[in-house]
C-alpha cells in the first residue's frame, strides 16, 4: 500500500511538472559595438518547452519572426536554469523592438515582454535616398573607409546586390541590384568596412 501511494504521488508530481509553464527570469537586449543587437534571456522550470521564436518590430506593434531557437530543457534534465543568446546582425535602423514567442510541445504559446533597443547614431556617414530612383543608391562618408562594401538585402535576409570599394570616401554611387525584375518594397542597405558593420539603412525600391 505504501509503495502504491508513493507511485501515485510521483505520477501526480510528474504530471504537474509537465503542465507547469516556463518561467522567464530575464530578457534583455543591447546595441553592440559591431552594430548588432545582442539579445539574452534566461529561464527556469523549462520542462515542456519546444522552442523560442525571436520576433522583431519597427513600431512595437507589428512583429515578424527572425529566428527560431530550440529549447535546452528536457523531461530528464537536472538543470533548472538555462541561458540563451542571439545576435541580430542586421537590426533595423533607429529603434527595434524584440519579444519572444514561447511555444510548448503541445502547441500552446505565450509572449514575453517587449525589449526596446535603439541603434547608436553614426555621424558623417549616410546612405540615401530612402526612396531609390533608377536603381541608384548613394553613399556619403566624411571619413575614409578601407575595404568598404555596400550590400542590399531583402527583409528575409537574401542578398540582392553588392558594391565594393578599396577605399570609400566622399560621395559614391552604387547599383542596388542587377536583377531587372526585382519586386518593389522595403530593403536593407548595409555598409561595412574591413568586415565590420558601419551602418544599416532601410530603403524603398518602387
Amino acid at each position: 500500500m505504501k509503495n502504491l501511494f508513493l507511485s501515485l504521488l510521483l505520477t501526480a508530481f510528474s504530471s504537474l511538472a509537465m503542465s507547469c509553464p516556463l518561467t522567464l527570469t530575464s530578457f534583455t537586449g543591447q546595441f553592440a559595438s559591431n552594430q548588432s543587437v545582442d539579445l539574452s534571456w534566461s529561464t527556469m522550470v523549462e520542462i515542456n518547452t519546444a522552442y523560442f521564436e525571436v520576433q522583431r518590430s519597427s513600431d512595437g506593434v507589428h512583429f515578424e519572426d527572425i529566428m527560431q531557437i530550440a529549447s535546452l530543457g528536457s523531461d530528464t534534465s537536472t538543470v533548472y536554469e538555462h541561458v540563451y543568446n542571439y545576435a541580430d546582425n542586421a537590426p533595423l535602423p533607429g529603434t527595434s523592438y524584440y519579444r519572444l514567442l514561447i511555444v510548448d510541445r503541445d502547441g500552446t504559446n505565450s509572449h514575453s515582454g517587449v525589449v526596446e533597443v535603439s541603434a547608436q547614431a553614426i555621424t558623417g556617414i549616410k546612405i540615401y535616398p530612402t526612396v531609390v530612383q533608377n536603381n541608384n543608391l548613394f553613399v556619403q562618408s566624411d571619413k575614409s573607409l578601407p575595404n568598404a562594401r555596400l550590400e542590399i538585402f531583402d527583409l528575409s535576409g537574401r542578398k540582392i546586390g553588392e558594391t565594393d570599394w578599396e577605399t570609400l570616401s566622399g560621395h559614391q554611387m552604387a547599383i542596388c541590384s542587377t536583377n531587372a525584375h526585382l519586386s518593389g518594397g522595403t530593403y536593407l542597405a548595409r555598409l561595412s568596412s574591413n568586415g565590420q558593420k558601419v551602418l544599416n539603412q532601410l530603403i524603398i525600391l518602387p
